[in-house]
């Protein structure tokens, strides 16, 4: 009973979908680098002896060190503590991954898979934008991504449907809480397998899609032939071998 017009919950696709196209845009559009410290669109991360070495490239690759809210075993509402506020959005859970999220090992120097840092790249990425014609992530994805791949509105949607204000930004989560047809999430596939081209017309810069889809040079899972694991690309994991 379901069509390629459909809305299916996306989950952690959105992580590309959401997280990964909008960084794509921001960069492409020269508003931030990937290299940039996370601290220059965080002021609350100035002078943190672990926040400020932060990347935006380490929030994208999941090796910033921010420790994830999850648990093995354990039902997302059942963690207690910040891990399990923020996946209840009390009261917003990019405040929480800011002020709350421990580190699990120094910005850099490992692999751990990040809800919160995902949710602090939409914090940069948000920031990033501010002045621009597109202030939040959702307006960015309509505006540029999904309106030029002709997908209508009623088959996509992003961030949980809410939006939260904090520090004056209108942050939208990257993480999880999309909602995309089979039909919309190919459409974004190919302007990606096709360097960003569209019905004739070049809708992202080829340049800055191809570095989404390259290695990034950051740690990777642990990876053996008995035991083969994804390499992190930005925001998009890459059959890399």
């Amino acid at each position: 009973g379901r069509t390629a017009a459909s809305c299916h919950g996306s989950a952690s696709l959105a992580k590309a979908l959401v997280g990964g196209m909008s960084l794509l845009v921001a960069l492409a559009d020269g508003l931030m680098a990937l290299d940039d410290p996370v601290a220059r669109y965080v002021p609350e991360w100035r002078g943190h002896p672990l926040k400020g070495e932060v990347t935006v490239r380490q929030l994208a690759t999941h090796s910033s060190g921010l420790e994830d809210a999850e648990a093995p075993g354990i039902d997302h509402f059942a963690l207690g503590g910040w891990m399990e506020a923020f996946w209840r959005q009390e009261p917003d859970p990019f405040t929480l991954a800011r002020d709350q999220a421990p580190f699990a090992f120094r910005p850099g120097t490992g692999y751990a898979y990040s809800n919160p840092g995902m949710a602090m790249l939409s914090y940069a990425v948000t920031a990033a934008l501010a002045g621009s014609a597109q202030g939040d992530v959702r307006t960015l994805l309509a505006d540029r991504v999904m309106g030029p791949l002709g997908v209508p509105a009623e088959e996509w949607s992003v961030g949980y449907g809410r939006t939260f204000r904090v520090n004056g930004l209108n942050l939208v989560a990257n993480w999880g809480g999309g909602a995309f047809s089979a039909r919309a999430a190919a459409a974004v596939g190919l302007l990606m397998l096709r360097g960003g081209r569209w019905a004739g017309r070049q809708v992202l810069p080829e340049e800055a899609v191809r570095t989404m889809l390259r290695p990034a040079g950051t740690p990777r899972p642990p990876y053996s032939e008995q035991s083969p694991t994804l390499a992190p690309g930005l925001c998009w994991w890459l059959n890399a071998d």
